[in-house]
């Protein structure tokens, strides 16, 4: 009985192992808060859109430059003009023999500056330097001689040589003149653009994103933040109380056609982003808007910047009736808006097959939060049974073992491959955004879950598979011991 057992649990050992842990990791980070924020902080909002903006803008100024002045197509064609100047060159100078004649040149120069002062160990007088330094120039003019008589003999050739030269050089040089030309027209529409306003608010923005990112982050995220996602994270994760509170549920009349369906709805809370923060050290009761009130005084201390004045007053028009009107004209969109000088959220109702997904996807949350405990268990108990079922007690270890080993050390490189891939997710999968903004800040997100999501996965399945072999070990040296002293258990 124990022999038709084993391989079957061995099998659901070595599948059912890592998805229950992978689970079980997913479930604890999905309903933790500060799994979440540690994603946003990775994302780094601020200083992603500052990056996203700067590459969409060097992405726009190589088009226009482009455009205007062709300069790829004549880089291009200069450096070709340049490569057949140096090989018509090339050709020239070894028709005439320049290599040579300017070595035997410049050995004639060199003789001439040698003196015997600093010669005097090779030659004993001067009179025998002197004779030795003019055989030496002598042999050296005779070969520049014959390089003539030969330049005599093949003049045709050489000048022939030498004018396609010319004409490549000429060609080389108009070229280099007019790519020179195309090169400050571009510094010109570089400088342009660059000085434009709301490329000029960028580029302050920028100096100052790191003292504004703190901000955010320790007055407005770990705050409102968490608040925020802990309320989101409770909808999620507890499915029973969704369908009491009314947010799950069927929908078996269509009023507005008077058609019987059975169709799932879901309605997704709204909420109010609280953008009056209390700032630490500070009276209980005194509050500060994160835009009109923080950001607008990083601003006001920060030295250097182009434009601090316009940057400061969109700042503080935030939280004012004039910027919350203007404001609501690009966010309507969205579901959101301005009020109060805070972000209103609101409600959204999802029906059909992305609410069955949804409300699927909550099914599963909400059983992995509130029986959690279970899976650890369970997995716990497939091992002990391939112990128990096993021939012996060491063979069943030693079973256990190898399962372990060798399921989490596939699943360490699948997560493990993951993550590094997930460094640059452009270069492995194409998000569909046309915005380049939004696709790199897509990017990012995409980025930064999968490596916080994928590395204490692919630690855990690590840990797993030296326990596995650790075990594989343990069993192996007991058993060498029993075999010695003649002992089976």
């Amino acid at each position: 009985m124990k022999k038709f057992l084993n391989l079957p649990l061995i099998i659901t050992a070595f599948i059912a192992g890592p998805v229950i842990v992978t689970f079980i990791i997913a479930v604890s980070l999905m309903t933790s808060e500060n799994f979440h924020l540690k994603i946003i902080r990775g994302i780094n909002p601020i200083k992603t859109f500052i990056s996203a903006r700067n590459s969409r803008l060097e992405s726009s100024i190589r088009k226009e430059i482009e455009e205007k002045t062709g300069i790829s197509a004549l880089r291009e064609k200069t450096e070709k003009a340049k490569g057949e100047y140096e090989s018509a060159l090339k050709k020239y100078r070894e028709a005439n023999r320049s290599p040579e004649y300017e070595k035997y040149k410049k050995q004639i120069d060199e003789l001439k500056d040698l003196k015997w002062a600093e010669n005097s160990g090779m030659f004993k007088t001067g009179k025998s330097f002197d004779k030795f330094r003019e055989t030496k120039i002598e042999e050296m003019k005779k070969k520049i001689d014959s390089i003539e008589q030969y330049r005599d003999k093949n003049e045709d050739k050489i000048d022939k040589l030498k004018d396609i030269a010319k004409d490549k050089k000429e060609i080389h040089e108009d070229l280099a003149d007019d790519l020179a030309d195309k090169i400050e027209d571009a510094e010109d529409i570089s400088k342009s653009r660059h000085s434009e306003l709301g490329n000029s608010l960028v580029s302050d923005i920028s100096k100052v994103e790191e003292r504004l990112t703190v901000s955010f982050n320790s007055l407005f995220l770990d705050v409102e933040g968490r608040r925020l996602i802990k309320k989101y994270i409770d909808f999620v994760s507890a499915r029973d109380r969704q369908i009491e509170a009314g947010n799950i549920y069927t929908e078996r009349l269509d009023v507005s056609s008077g058609m019987f369906l059975n169709r799932r709805v879901i309605k997704i809370p709204g909420s109010t982003v609280n953008l009056y923060i209390q700032e630490k050290n500070k009276n209980a009761g005194e509050k500060k808007h994160l835009l009109g009130d923080v950001f607008s005084g990083v601003i006001d201390s920060t030295e250097g910047l182009k434009n601090p004045w316009i940057l400061k007053r969109i700042f503080n028009l935030s939280n004012s009736w004039l910027g919350e009107t203007f404001g609501n004209r690009f966010i309507k969109r969205t579901g959101m808006r301005l009020e109060d000088g805070n972000i209103k959220i609101s409600p959204v109702i999802v029906k059909g097959k992305a609410a069955e997904a949804a409300d699927s996807a909550i099914r599963i949350m909400s059983i992995g939060r509130k029986y959690l405990f279970l899976f650890p268990a369970l997995l716990i108990i497939i091992y002990s049974l391939i112990i128990i079922t096993g021939k012996t007690v060491l063979s069943g270890i030693n079973a256990a073992g190898r399962t372990m080993k060798y399921s989490f050390m596939i699943a360490f490189i699948a997560m493990f491959g993951i993550a590094l891939l997930s460094i640059a997710p452009g270069l492995v999968m194409n998000i569909p955004v046309e915005d380049a903004v939004i696709q790199l800040i897509a990017e990012k997100a995409v980025s930064t879950i999968l490596v916080y999501t994928m590395v204490p996965m692919s630690a855990a399945a690590f840990v797993l598979s030296v326990t596995g072999s650790i075990m594989v070990r343990i069993s192996r040296k007991v058993k060498r011991k029993e075999v010695q002293k003649g002992e089976i258990i």
